[in-house]
């Protein structure tokens, strides 16, 4: 309500015309080193990377070269690599590449001409994957029933893309956990709290907005089941991004094999 109260307001200072907001780019803190970056995309899917280009330099003439990294070794690729300028700014640069198949993650580098390099992480094409589990076996194995709460409708094409049965709760999280489930879902503060402090054996797998914490997975020390609390922005990007779901994926598979005593 308060958001809106100063949206109205703000409307009214501009006369009652929608602002045209341009995209933003901030290119770091002043006084902290800027994260890498890497980009994630699939095996032998096309992918075009939006690149700005630094000034009075434009896609005339620019060559880009892949390279596959091992160790201090850097293998050249194969592959076609199309750059043409971007039809909606002229500072950007759309570099159009197929990734070869890989049979693992594998991280490979972008090189543009002497402007430098782009970090790219190809994940295998997901019906061609061997080098991990099935889910569904994993889940069937652990004798675990998986239950899904929260409004997050990407989380659950995940699992159904992965044929992974479970049991949906709503948006609105549980009274309790059962001894036989695993909880996985989008969980408010309160409930978080709620749910992990609950002596029940239930397993818990929580995605929670929490702005003091980087992102990242905390584990939650509870004698009776795991439960993980999940900082990550990891669920609106399962649509789009390999690493999401690769680290789903992996946070499923750790909740689903706890270890032995």
């Amino acid at each position: 309500m308060i958001r809106k109260k100063i949206w109205v307001a703000l409307m009214l200072m501009l006369g009652g015309n929608i602002p045209a907001f341009a995209d933003v780019i901030v290119l770091g803190i002043e006084g902290r080193p800027a994260p890498a970056t890497e980009h994630a995309i699939v095996a032998t899917e096309p992918c075009a990377l939006r690149v700005l280009l630094p000034p009075n330099v434009t896609t005339a003439g620019l060559r880009a070269d892949l390279f596959q990294i091992a160790g201090q070794v850097a293998r050249p690729l194969p592959g076609e690599i199309n750059i043409i300028p971007s039809p909606d700014d002229s500072r950007i640069a759309i570099v159009k590449l197929t990734p070869p198949a890989v049979e693992r993650v594998t991280r490979i580098t972008l090189r543009l001409g002497d402007l430098g390099t782009i970090n790219i992480i190809v994940y295998p094409a997901p019906k061609t994957r061997s080098d991990r589990p099935v889910l569904a076996d994993v889940l069937a194995t652990s004798r675990l029933k998986l239950a899904v709460c929260g409004r997050s409708a990407e989380l659950r094409a995940f699992l159904k893309t992965h044929a992974i049965e479970f049991d949906d709760l709503g948006a609105d999280a549980p009274d309790t956990l059962a001894p036989d489930m695993l909880l996985v879902g989008v969980l408010s503060a309160g409930d978080w709290s709620r749910l992990a402090a609950s002596p029940a054996k239930g397993g818990l797998l929580a995605f929670v907005d929490d702005a003091s914490l980087l992102p990242g997975v905390y584990a939650h020390a509870r004698p009776a089941a795991l439960a993980t609390k999940v900082t990550l922005p990891l669920l609106p990007a399962l649509s789009t991004d390999p690493r999401a779901q690769e680290t789903l994926f992996t946070l499923l598979l750790t909740a689903l094999t706890p270890p032995r005593p």
